[in-house]
This record gives structure tokens, C-alpha cells and sequence, in this order.
């Protein structure tokens, strides 16, 4: 294919992988493909015995669609092009992608003369590249925009060697290559802050659960405070895992979503080959720390991994269902920290957790469903919901919220909580309290005003913590 050269300056080359785009296609395509339909990964041994560029192109046929339009650009990158462009600069794409994916990616642009991508039978990467480049322009008859290794070949026979977030290493070794190097995008700062917000720490608190079964059975002793801190850690470990790897599942979704395109993997802040490491080191250290504690915890911190992977992949979009799954895996955490303490847990406390959870659940898709109706766009359905749902949902909420306080009040007169309790009759208090509380959450779910998952959001209300200090105190004077 042959393009018409500039008369005012060389041609200007663009990278994608990296430089123009914040991610990395062929891993995108690849977790795309290990997602929804990890069989298909059987074959990529065979086709890339046959090359880079054949299995290239298999993966890019077996992906789909990756969303390529909603993909972060490096919008310096960007503006760097518009400019050079509106000047009547001659602009291509060159790509070690498979042209299945940068032929849209110029699509959506409109920036661009020609591309230049594997296509198949070539993987134009490093050498491949820089010949190509050098027969279509000649040397020194372009300039380049890169950001890796990989680039070091084209930047030799380009005429300028242009650098967008090329860390000092490449930048360095560029030099070397090139008498003429400009940076146009500075690498990006580290990416440590990016990492801890794709681990979600704020998200532990759920993991407090682990010391209910310990306080609800007044078992203050130092032994089962120890085994409860190790459960709390493992489990936050291996949810810290789980949240990387739903990231990572979802890119697509999530670049198309008001809020959720912000996070590390989606906005580009983090590369997704990172995610890998990221998702398997928080899970082996969770594991392994389950294990040096018992088997027994191993077997039901592993097991709730497990379940919280099938509520991502299988039920968070089934109507109702999720609402369930997620009740299950918070009662779940008191189930962890039973077996990390030995403490028996009775019937009342499950029960109560089932239907407190359940109706906070509800509450969350409640307040999800109430912003999708108070924001302007198309009333389209959500993980199974469609907006108008809201009040069935609202209406469940509260079911199970009162039916948790229903519970706890039957429990007060029990035989169980008399055995336990000097004062039981102090817990009327905190079903009071409770009533309260679900009330004004209610409220405010079916506003829309919930800023994040109900839990969460009560560790930062003011009004929450001084109702759980309520119920706190009213469950202190029970025991006394």
C-alpha cells in the first residue's frame, strides 16, 4: 500500500500500545478471551508455533469486540497529533496489533492517513516495523512516536525520535539510536497509589464480620482475638484479589459506565499485564496465611473466593439471585471467623445476618436503580434491573431489613440469649436503634444519595457510627 507524502514535513509515525492508547491491545484480547471462553486458549500454543502474527490474529477473532472505542487514549498524544495534523501533516498508525483492531481504532480518530499493523502472516514489531517503515518513507524520512523497547529499532532510521511516557531507561537508550529526541507525554508517576486503589483496602471493613462470632459469644480472650485479626487479613487479601480480577473482567463495561471508568485498569492508570500479578500475589499471600492458621480456614477462605468469583461471573446479573449471593457471602464472613475462633455460632445470628444482608443488598441495587432514574440518558436495564424496578426492589429492601429486626427482638426473650446475656432485655434498645438506622438508609438508597455500597458508606456516616455506637452500648449493658 502506497501513501502520498508530505510536501511541508516528513510523515509522522504513531505507536498504539502504550503511546497512543493506555493499554495494551493483545493483552486486553487475551483477557477478554480467558474470561469468556478460557477453552479457546488450548490452540494458542499451536499458532504460535506458527508466529506471532497467526496467533495474533486468532486471539483477535476469538476476543471480539474489546470495546476499541471506549479505550483510554493518551490524550497529550492526542493533542500532539490534532496540531501536527492541522498543520497538513501526513499522520499514520503503526502497530505490532492486529489491524482487526487498529483499522477501528483509526476509525474512531479520524486522525490518520494509513495504518500499518500485523496482519496475519507479519508481526510488525521492533525490525519487521522499522523495515517497513524505512520502504515506504525511507530513512530518516519520518519521524516516531514511541514508548518502548520495542521501539528502539524505528527510532534508529527515523529522522526524529519522539517519546510519550517512555520510562528514563528507554528514553536513555533512545539517545543512543537518535540524535533528535523530544519528549511529548512524561512517563507516568508511580503507580503505587493506582495499585492500592484496584486492591480497594477501604473495602476490608466488610472483613470485620470475622469478629462477630468472637463478640457475640463473649470470647474476649487473646487467642481468639489473634485468630480473628489472621482470618480479617486473609480474607482481605484474597478480596483484594477478587477485586483486581473482576476489574480485569469487566474493562469493557466499565470504560462505558459514569463512575466505574475511573478505576486503575479502565482509565489506563494501570497496564492490565499488571493486573495478573496483582490479582495472584494478594491470593497466595491470603492462602497461605489461612493455612498456617488451619486447614479448616484455608477451606473456607479458599471456598469464598471461589463463591465471590461465581457471584462475578455468573449471578451478579441474574435478577433477584444477586441479591441473595451477596446476602450469603456476608453471612459467609461470620462462618470464616467461627472456624478461625472454634466459637459456635447460633441459628438467631444467622438468621438475623441472612435477612439484614439480604435487605442491604437489596439497598445497594435500590440506590443503584434511583441514580440510573435521576441521571438524564436511557432508562436501560442494569445486571438484570431495569430503573422502573426500583420500588419492588425498595419495597423488598425494607421486607428483609424489618424481618433482621423481627429476629433480633424474638431473640431477646430466648433461652439462648438468656443464658448469655444478664440483661437481655437491654437489646430492645438496639433493636430500636437498628429500626432506626434501616429506616434513613432506606431513604436515602431510593434517593440515590448512597455514595457507595452501604457498609462502606456507614463507616463514613456520622449518623451510622452513632447508631452502631448505640447498639454497641446497648449490647454492653445486655452483658453486664
Amino acid at each position: 500500500m502506497q501513501f502520498e507524502m508530505s510536501s511541508i514535513e516528513p510523515a509522522l509515525v504513531v505507536d498504539v500500545d502504550g503511546t497512543l492508547l493506555r493499554t495494551d491491545l493483545l493483552v486486553e484480547a487475551a483477557l477478554a478471551v480467558a474470561f469468556r471462553a478460557p477453552w479457546k486458549m488450548l490452540t494458542w500454543p499451536g499458532l504460535l508455533a506458527r508466529g506471532k502474527a497467526p496467533l495474533k490474529r486468532a486471539i483477535a477473532a476469538q476476543a471480539g469486540d474489546i470495546g476499541i472505542d471506549a479505550m483510554p487514549l493518551n490524550e497529550t498524544v492526542v493533542e500532539f497529533l490534532t496540531a501536527e495534523k492541522t498543520r497538513g501533516r501526513k499522520i499514520y498508525l503503526a502497530s505490532a496489533s492486529d489491524e482487526a483492531w487498529i483499522a477501528p481504532l483509526a476509525a474512531r480518530l479520524g486522525l490518520f492517513d494509513g495504518i500499518f499493523a500485523s496482519d496475519g502472516a507479519t508481526n510488525l514489531a521492533g525490525e519487521a516495523k522499522a523495515a517497513k517503515l524505512v520502504a515506504q518513507f525511507g530513512e530518516r524520512g519520518f519521524d516516531y512516536i514511541g514508548n518502548g523497547r520495542a521501539d528502539l529499532p524505528v527510532w534508529a532510521v527515523a529522522r526524529k525520535a519522539y517519546l510519550a511516557d517512555a520510562p528514563a531507561s528507554i528514553a536513555a537508550a533512545a539517545a543512543q539510536r537518535n540524535a533528535e529526541v523530544e519528549v511529548i507525554a512524561a512517563p507516568a508517576a508511580s503507580g503505587v497509589q493506582a495499585m492500592l486503589k484496584a486492591w480497594r483496602p477501604h473495602q476490608w471493613v466488610k472483613n470485620v464480620l470475622v469478629f462477630l462470632p468472637m463478640l457475640a459469644a463473649q470470647h474476649f480472650d487473646a487467642a481468639s482475638l489473634a485468630a480473628s485479626l489472621l482470618a480479617f487479613i486473609a480474607m482481605s487479601l484474597c478480596a483484594s484479589s477478587g477485586y483486581v480480577v473482576n476489574d480485569l473482567a469487566d474493562l469493557a463495561s466499565d470504560r462505558r459506565h459514569l463512575r466505574k471508568r475511573r478505576r486503575p485498569f479502565a482509565s489506563g492508570a494501570l497496564q492490565p499485564v499488571w493486573g495478573v500479578a496483582m490479582a495472584l500475589g494478594p491470593l497466595a499471600a491470603g492462602l497461605a496465611l489461612a493455612a498456617a492458621q488451619s486447614w479448616q480456614l484455608l477451606a473456607m477462605v479458599g471456598g469464598y473466593y471461589l463463591l465471590s468469583l461465581t457471584y462475578s461471573f455468573a449471578l451478579k446479573s441474574k435478577l433477584i439471585l444477586d441479591v441473595f449471593a451477596l446476602a450469603f457471602l456476608y453471612t459467609f464472613r461470620i462462618g470464616v471467623g467461627a472456624v478461625a475462633t472454634g466459637v459456635v455460632v447460633s441459628e438467631w445470628l444467622f438468621a438475623f445476618a441472612m435477612f439484614f444482608f439480604m435487605s442491604l443488598a437489596m439497598v445497594k441495587r435500590a440506590n443503584e436503580l434511583a441514580r440510573q432514574l435521576n441521571e438524564n440518558g436511557p432508562r436501560t436495564a442494569s445486571r438484570g434491573y431495569h430503573p422502573n424496578d426500583v420500588e419492588v426492589i425498595s419495597a423488598l429492601a425494607v421486607a428483609a431489613g424489618f424481618c433482621a429486626v423481627l429476629v433480633l427482638a424474638l431473640y431477646v426473650n430466648s433461652p439462648a440469649a438468656i443464658g448469655l446475656y444478664g440483661e437481655p432485655r437491654w437489646l430492645w434498645g438496639a433493636c430500636f436503634v437498628l429500626a432506626y438506622w434501616l429506616g434513613r438508609i432506606f431513604v436515602l438508597a431510593r434517593r440515590g444519595h448512597l455514595d457507595d455500597d452501604p457498609i462502606i458508606f456507614a463507616f463514613g456516616d456520622r449518623a451510622s457510627i452513632i447508631a452502631g455506637a448505640g447498639v454497641a452500648l446497648f449490647g454492653l449493658l445486655a452483658a453486664l
